[in-house]
């Protein structure tokens, strides 16, 4: 088993900011997430899937009752 990883914390700096969010600690399987982040995070990528769906279903020229059902 490995060794547990030191978990990082992002306090707040001098001006108040939290730093950024970085991409990579998405693909990390043993990346420490906190309640908040995790919240953020779930809500963005449902927010960018969301978005995608209603691109797809609106680009796909479908009509009438039947295809609300499918």
């Amino acid at each position: 088993m490995k060794a547990a990883k030191p978990i990082k914390s992002q306090a707040p700096k001098a001006n108040g900011h939290v730093p950024p969010f970085k991409l990579a600690k998405l693909l990390d399987p043993e990346a420490p997430w906190d309640k908040d982040q995790l919240g953020d995070v779930l809500h963005w990528i449902r927010q960018v899937l969301g978005v995608f769906c209603g691109l797809v279903w609106g680009s796909v020229p479908l009509v009438g009752a039947i295809w609300i059902v499918v």
